[in-house]
């Protein structure tokens, strides 16, 4: 079974380096099969991707940029849905 993410990582750190995670706001993902459509849910594929949340489960966030496989998308994370975020 998934655990429940905590955040979205925003660096490439190497081995003995700190990680910088991302728990609430806006970041961009990479897309991962069948790609994200502006407005819907999504959730982490076990390859780390972004992909559309599965029906009867609760997404990370809320996609506000779609983008197709392999490319960049922005999502929130840790944002309730509906909620309204200060440029």
């Amino acid at each position: 079974m998934p655990e429940a993410a905590l955040g979205i990582l925003q660096n490439k750190p190497k081995s003995g380096e700190a990680a910088d995670v991302l728990a609430i706001g806006i970041s961009k993902v990479v897309v991962g099969v069948g790609g994200l459509t502006a407005g819907t849910q999504y959730e982490a594929a076990n390859d780390g991707t972004a992909i559309t949340v599965a029906a009867a489960k609760v997404g990370l966030g809320t996609v506000l940029t779609g983008a197709a496989a392999g490319e960049l998308a922005t999502v929130t994370i840790g944002v309730a849905a509906g909620a309204t975020i200060a440029a």
